[in-house]
């Protein structure tokens, strides 16, 4: 694991927060040491193996057995203004991987590998081999996707291409959290019972003025578990994945909602995180 030092996106909102970030890694003991209400500290925690799929070649009618590679490349928070960050993380590492951190970081994430390679049917054998040489690829990858002052919002995005696949899938999910309470929250702590229903009609009606560019969509209901993340304007965006709402072609849908135009569906909570 290796202190990062130049990332956008946090670098950006690092600005706004008017705070230096990324402490070297010896003068870290562990997540809780060196913490305090004014620091803001990521690190990236990579991983990458390649196996072997034993048996698959003559499933496959080739000379060698498949190769499968995986990689990870998570921006991971190590300090945000002196709260604790283990709820954060471990949300982190639930999207990413269906697994909490417990088990320590490289250990989780080779133990995910190794069953996502599984799954595909066949028993994966350590390798190494030249780079892009692989018939089948899993990419996991976490990063910032917009930072102010007071609210976090954190991408988590999984590629995958299994062999001799017709195309690969991919999806972003997306993670809140409240820097000044120190705390996750999600839709049901931003908008009333009854707002997620009226939410519905609102997102469609963006989403049939945004066809020109973004294409049909038939939507029907809200994302799939309430994917969202809040840009730097204060909208709430809306994120549905490939084949969710559209055909595959077109991509991650994104349907932007001003906060301010649904203040009558915030909850007191959310209203006071806008600021409202």
């Amino acid at each position: 694991m290796k202190t990062y030092k130049a990332l956008t996106a946090v670098g950006a909102a690092l600005i706004i927060l008017g705070i230096s970030s990324c402490t070297p890694d010896n003068n870290k003991s562990d997540n809780n040491s060196n913490k305090n209400e004014n620091n803001v500290d990521f690190r990236i925690v990579e991983k990458q193996q390649t196996f072997s799929l034993e048996g698959s070649a003559k499933d496959y009618d080739t000379e060698k057995d498949l190769l499968y590679s995986c990689e990870a490349r998570i921006l991971m928070p190590q300090d945000i203004k002196g709260h604790s960050v283990d709820s954060l993380q471990n949300r982190i590492f639930k999207v990413a991987f269906d697994t909490t951190a417990a088990a320590g970081h490289n250990k989780l994430m080779e133990d995910a590998f190794r069953t996502a390679a599984s799954e595909l049917g066949y028993v994966p054998v350590d390798t190494v081999v030249p780079e892009n040489t692989y018939d089948g690829y899993l990419i996991v990858e976490g990063d910032v996707a917009s930072m102010t002052s007071t609210i976090l919002s954190y991408s988590v995005t999984v590629s995958k291409y299994d062999p001799h696949a017709a195309h690969g899938m991919y999806g972003s999910y997306f993670i809140n959290y409240d820097i000044t309470g120190g705390r996750l929250f999600g839709l049901n702590d931003i908008i009333t019972s009854d707002g997620l229903d009226k939410l519905v009609p609102v997102l469609r009606t963006t989403a049939d003025a945004m066809r020109n560019f973004a294409g049909p969509t038939e939507l029907k209901a809200l994302p799939a578990d309430g994917n969202f993340y809040i840009d730097l304007r204060n909208n709430l965006v809306f994120v549905y994945q490939p084949y969710e709402i559209a055909s595959y072609a077109q991509g991650l849908i994104e349907i932007p909602v001003p906060a301010y135009q649904i203040s009558d569906i915030l909850t007191p909570y959310g209203k006071s995180l806008f600021n409202l």
